[in-house]
């Protein structure tokens, strides 16, 4: 029972980190620094990335003269509607 307890309080803890990671840049566009992949800030898959790969982004324009490509699940190449 002591393992499950701390086990969902890591988890509780890890998913805190990691919604405040998200958070922590004001940017519209956080790009990936290890896979040079460009999300929307809202994207999931910013959800799960490192904080320390985290690197925001103004415009698309600047991601792609910085060497980065559209993430598959938001494509941030795409305008949006």
């Amino acid at each position: 029972m002591k393992k499950f307890i701390a086990a969902v309080i890591l988890l509780l803890i890890l998913t805190t980190a990691t919604v405040f990671a998200v958070t922590r840049f004001d940017a519209p566009y956080i790009g990936n620094g290890y896979k040079k992949t460009l999300h929307y800030r809202d994207c999931e898959s910013v959800w799960t990335m490192n904080p320390n790969n985290q690197v925001p982004f103004n415009t698309p324009e600047e991601a792609w003269a910085a060497g980065y490509h559209p993430c598959e699940n938001c494509r941030p190449d795409i305008p949006r509607r």
